[in-house]
């Protein structure tokens, strides 16, 4: 699996959806499992990179 470092994510995310004046915010939809037990590291990694992309708060 390729990973991005934590300055790369962004600048992919902001090449693949640019930037419009109109724009307020980008949304990034996460899929979990409903079951704890079906968590693994397929279902994981999605929510790191949302994690990665997430402001601050």
């Amino acid at each position: 699996m390729l990973t991005l470092s934590p300055e790369e994510l962004p600048a992919l995310v902001r090449s693949v959806f640019p930037r419009h004046e109109t724009d307020k915010a980008l949304a990034i939809l996460v899929d979990v499992p409903r079951e704890a037990g079906l968590d693994n590291p397929a279902w994981k990694e999605p929510r790191r990179l949302h994690d990665l992309l997430r402001p601050a708060r």
